[in-house]
């Protein structure tokens, strides 16, 4: 499935992994916080694969 941009679209399991594997892990083990940006980064990173 392709985007009208034309890019892949992310499959859900990649997604998941990409960017709720990451914020559940800073949640719930480490004391450093949910930024905005970091947010961002971890979109740019699925994005661009």
């Amino acid at each position: 499935m392709e985007q009208t941009r034309g890019n892949q679209v992310p499959i859900v399991e990649r997604a998941v992994e990409a960017l709720l594997a990451p914020l559940y892990y800073r949640a719930v083990f480490t004391d450093q916080a949910l930024s905005p940006q970091w947010a961002r980064t971890l979109v740019s990173h699925l994005l661009r694969e």
